[in-house]
């Protein structure tokens, strides 16, 4: 994989200044952007995620430090130039509805054609092969108010490739999308980081799907830190329990997610025939009241041995119960509660 550096930052401060006031939300940041990598943004709401990458593209200046795009200091940059290195895709709905998915694309184009420049065949190519690679082409004499959001970011995402950029920056692209749309939308950027030697920055609370396909992670903590790295060693350094401040939440390493803490004060013996069973039994037995343990250690805990999803057996010293379904286990776990 090619690893050119395609933006970095070092000792970056950021926030806002009114006047007077200065208000700071992050300092001395030090982070890179690698081309051919997807790299996703962390953090929970009012942790500085738009602040940082409203930075990244000029939008607002930084307070202290220095962005290097390409080796070249930001500021150095005419706003032209900026939007010939960085794409740009918003979570808002642009004002597009009357143009179709072509047109829109063709848009990507304008910092090498000028706002009214004609689009030459090569151009009219880019714009084709863009809107073809985000799977769109059915949809491309479509009217943008006639699509899905999820169809609607895919030619958001057309319109920042056909600007030819080395580095896109998305923020929050899946948001308000269904689960279908969220998976779709984070393998195309994936496959544009990888296929196109693309440096592809992404801002999510979609915190599965940026563990699965995320090459890094940069994680905003509640300390206000940032912590960046590749996605194992920061999820096996415990980085991401830092990520959200909350005394009933913790994130758990081997299902790579994040669960509510229960204090069960039950236990039970949990012997399941495959990997796929343990973890669903575990999950029904946890939210019914008991802590799962692989033996008994000689205390006189109940056993349940679940043996396929129609056979599971709960034994206790010299009862057994057969259960021929999840349901069936967990209506007979509340009656005893129940008593």
């Amino acid at each position: 994989m090619d690893q050119n550096i395609i933006y970095e930052g070092r000792g970056v401060t950021t926030g806002y200044e009114k006047g007077a006031r200065r208000t700071v939300i992050h300092e001395n940041l030090d982070f890179t952007l690698y081309s051919g990598e997807l790299t996703c943004l962390l953090g929970c709401n009012g942790a500085g995620k738009s602040t940082l990458l409203r930075s990244l593209t000029a939008s607002q200046p930084v307070l202290g430090g220095e962005l290097l795009l390409m080796g070249k200091r930001l500021e150095e940059y005419t706003e032209r130039e900026r939007s010939k290195n960085i794409g740009i895709v918003l979570t808002e709905r642009t004002q597009s509805g009357g143009l179709t998915v072509y047109e829109l694309v063709a848009l990507g184009r304008q910092p090498h054609t000028g706002f009214f420049g004609r689009l030459t065949r090569n151009d009219k190519e880019l714009v084709a092969e863009a809107i073809e690679a985000v799977g769109m082409k059915k949809k491309t004499n479509c009217y943008v108010a006639e699509l899905s959001d999820g169809e609607r970011q895919k030619a958001m995402i057309a319109k920042a490739l056909v600007q030819e950029c080395p580095l896109i920056i998305l923020d929050e692209p899946t948001a308000f999308l269904d689960v279908e749309s969220r998976i779709e939308i984070m393998t195309l950027l994936r496959k544009v980081a990888t296929e196109e030697s693309k440096a592809v920055l992404l801002s999510t609370h979609d915190v599965e799907q940026a563990m699965t396909l995320g090459d890094r992670l940069w994680t905003m903590t509640t300390d206000r830190k940032m912590y960046c790295g590749v996605t194992e060693d920061l999820v096996l350094c415990d980085v991401m329990n830092r990520l959200f401040e909350h005394p009933t939440i913790s994130f758990d390493q081997l299902r790579g997610c994040y669960q509510s803490i229960r204090k069960n004060e039950k236990a039970v013996s949990l012997h399941c025939a495959e990997p796929s069973l343990y973890y669903w039994a575990q999950n029904a037995l946890e939210r019914n009241g008991y802590d799962c343990v692989h033996t008994s250690d000689g205390q006189l805990l109940p056993t349940l041995s679940v043996e396929s999803p129609d056979r599971i057996i709960w034994t206790k010293g010299k009862t057994a119960i057969n259960f021929g379904s999840f349901a069936e286990l967990i209506t007979y776990l509340r009656t005893l509660t129940a008593h």
